[in-house]
């Protein structure tokens, strides 16, 4: 249905506006779908554009850079979440990627938010780090191989 609450969080150099959108019903999180959705406006003329899930469940968006790539979370029907990445491949198309599939599993990781992306693509993301029995929490930076 229609957003009950948005927010625009922030927006790039080229007026590309980031933010989140409220169903405002149903369970929270994960469970509903429709309940939040990450978007981006490109202003006056255009349509605001969701970003999908890699669950196929809800999204929040937290940061862009100026090519556009977005830094946020999917979350999964029981609740929990996975940092995500939005960007483009070089024909255009969408790409959505859990991060967590890009950290090696050696320590094991589950990266749950990401942050915010600079024009670097370096991704600022806070997750869980298994070691030893336990689950220590750290927030991390991400740096692309080929920086």
């Amino acid at each position: 249905g229609p957003a009950t609450a948005n927010e625009a969080l922030r927006m790039n150099a080229h007026g590309r506006v980031l933010g989140n959108a409220w169903a405002g019903e149903g369970a929270a999180w994960g469970a509903n779908p429709d309940y939040v959705r990450g978007y981006y406006w490109d202003g006056p003329g255009t349509q605001p554009v969701a970003l999908p899930s890699v669950t196929g469940s809800t999204s929040l968006a937290f940061g862009i850079n100026d090519a556009g790539t977005t830094a946020g979370t999917s979350f999964f029907l029981d609740n929990t979440s996975a940092a995500t990445l939005w960007g483009f491949d070089d024909a255009g198309h969408g790409l959505v990627i859990d991060l967590t599939t890009q950290v090696p599993s050696k320590p094991a990781w589950q990266l749950l938010r990401a942050w915010d992306v600079n024009n670097d693509a370096w991704v600022s993301a806070y997750g869980l780090r298994f070691a030893k029995g336990s689950n220590e929490a750290h927030g991390v930076l991400l740096v692309p191989a080929a920086n």
